[in-house]
Order: C-alpha cells, then sequence, then structure tokens
C-alpha cells in the first residue's frame, strides 16, 4: 500500500522552498536561513542528516542555522555556546579568556563524568571577531533531554564558578557561557555558515593543535539536533543531579546536605597533621590544600 504524503501548502513557502513560519515546518531537523539584518528567517525541514548536511553543503553562501528544539523535549547533543563581547570583557586579556574557555569545557567535562556520560571528545567551532570572542562547543557523543538544557547550564554555571575561584580568576569570567542558546527555539550558526551581513564563517578548530580550518566542508557531527527515534543510539544521556520531572533519579555529591557538610568538615579538620587543609567549601564542593612535603597517611610516603 502506498500512502501519499502530502505537499506543503504554497501559501507557507517561498520561492527556494522555505517555510515562512517554523510551525509550519514539521520535520525533526529544521534549518533556517536568515534574510535581512534585522533576524528576519524562513525555515526548511528535514528527515535525516544526510539530506541536511548535503543541503547546508550546497548552499555554503547563505547565512544558515539549525533551529534547536531546546524547551520542546527530544534527544540533542550537549553543546555549549561561549561569547566575550569587547564592551563587556575589554579589561581582560586574550590569553585569560582563553584559559577560561579550556576550563569551561573541562568543566562541562567534570559535570558529564558525575552524570556517568563519559565523553570521548568534543568538537571547537570558532568565529572570533576584533569586537568579540565567539565560540561553539559540541559534545557529538554526549546527549541531552531537551526540556533539561537550564538544568545542565545551571549545574556547569556553579562548577564552572567554582574553578575559576580556585585559579582566582575573575569572577565574572562565568558570564562568558551564553544562557541564551539554551532558550526554546534557538537558532544556532551552523559550521561553515556566514553570520549575515559579514564574511567571518564558523570554522571548526582543532584543540589539540590549536589550528582553524580555512574553508572547511560542513561537518554533521557540529549539529545539535538529534531525532527522537534514534535514541537507542544515544546511550551517554546527561542526566539532571537533582532528578527532576522527567529523569532518572541518580544520587551525586550534589545531593549533600549541610550535615553531610559539617561531618566532612569535622573528618578533615583532623588532618592538618597529614597536610590536608581546608582552601574553601561551597556546598557541594570541598576544594583542599594539599602539602605534598608530607608523608601520606595509608602509604607513609612522600606524595608524588
Amino acid at each position: 500500500m502506498t500512502i501519499d504524503t502530502p505537499l506543503p501548502d504554497k501559501s507557507k513557502i517561498d520561492d527556494d522552498g522555505f517555510y515562512y513560519r517554523l510551525a509550519d515546518c514539521p520535520d525533526p531537523i529544521r534549518i533556517s536561513k536568515q534574510i535581512n539584518e534585522s533576524g528576519a528567517r524562513r525555515y526548511k525541514g528535514f528527515n535525516t542528516f544526510y539530506d541536511a548536511s548535503s543541503f547546508v553543503r550546497m548552499n555554503s553562501h547563505l547565512s544558515l542555522h539549525e533551529t534547536t528544539r531546546c524547551g520542546e523535549g527530544g534527544i540533542q547533543r550537549v553543546f555549549m555556546d561561549v561569547d566575550a563581547k569587547e564592551k563587556d570583557f575589554g579589561h581582560i586579556p586574550p590569553h585569560q579568556l582563553n584559559k577560561a574557555c579550556a576550563m569551561l569545557i573541562a568543566s562541562a567535562y567534570e559535570v558529564l563524568h558525575r552524570s556517568g556520560v563519559n565523553a570521548p571528545d568534543h568538537i571547537e567551532l570558532v568565529s572570533h571577531r576584533q569586537d568579540k570572542f565567539s565560540k561553539h562547543v559540541v559534545f557529538p557523543d554526549a546527549y541531552i533531554d531537551a526540556n533539561h538544557y537550564k538544568c545542565f547550564y545551571k549545574e556547569l554555571s556553579q562548577t564552572f564558578a567554582f574553578d575559576l575561584d580556585g585559579e582566582e580568576m575573575p569572577p565574572e569570567l562565568v558570564k562568558i557561557i551564553d544562557e541564551g542558546v539554551y532558550d526554546t527555539r534557538h537558532n544556532l550558526r551552523l559550521h561553515t555558515s556566514f553570520k549575515f551581513g559579514s564574511n567571518v564563517r564558523l570554522e571548526k578548530r582543532d584543540h589539540r593543535t590549536g589550528e582553524v580550518e580555512k574553508d572547511g566542508i560542513f561537518d554533521p557531527n557540529t549539529m545539535v539536533t538529534y531525532i527522537p527515534n534514534e535514541r537507542d543510539r544515544a546511550p551517554l544521556i546527561y542526566k539532571c543531579p537533582d532528578g527532576c520531572k522527567g529523569q532518572t533519579k541518580k544520587e551525586y555529591a550534589v545531593d549533600a546536605t549541610d550535615d553531610h557538610m559539617k561531618i566532612a568538615e569535622q573528618i578533615l579538620s583532623q588532618m592538618k597533621d597529614e597536610g590536608i587543609t581546608i582552601a574553601r567549601m561551597e556546598k557541594p564542593f570541598i576544594r583542599l590544600n594539599v602539602d605534598h612535603s608530607k608523608p601520606c597517611p595509608v602509604w607513609q610516603e612522600a606524595r608524588s
């Protein structure tokens, strides 16, 4: 039996096959093109990464974005958007911004690890301008229920703030995480695409060598959108530490109570002779100072 799929109403699409309204686009992968400086968009839908990738590669002259399902549910890749505008962070030198970005990525790995997600790698996409430090970070093998990005952001920002404090970095650097990208139906620029009205592409950066590609070919692994019916192919899914609705409750250190912290403080206060002291306590984290010249209380040897 053949089932005919109805064609889109021609009044809802433009001459290039783009929908005027996102609500009329029924497909799981949605790509938008920006058509003017004010941010007006048209939308095209796809059912497979292959079709979406082919379209992006053939339309590298357009300002293309993927419209995420944040707040709508379904499985997507874990990602972050790092922004530091000159007017807000001009007092912070570039090397410190780069260090903060590396620390943020390390904090994200820490958050994922606590959730049982051992992501093997990440992809960095850069689009720096003279007046703005801009980087997208995608974890191609780490996933999240799109309703829970705000939970991930909250845990990430707390961890990052704590790590910044430990390195005595400016606390305002926590604001380099762009929370706005986790809003419903956010449009995230695609790899190799230009920003509208600009000749600056979003390009891959090799985080091992620091080299930035030039005129690269679109990589579908940089896309955040993930097709819900392929959930069985996404075994590494972030779970909210507080077990919020829709997630499997798991016990993590973030469930520590004030009584737990007091007990830990009492135990650690008895380890001064072993060279272990508390540098800072902020539930659920405890940062320690360790005097490595003191012998290990277990092995009775100097720590390496």
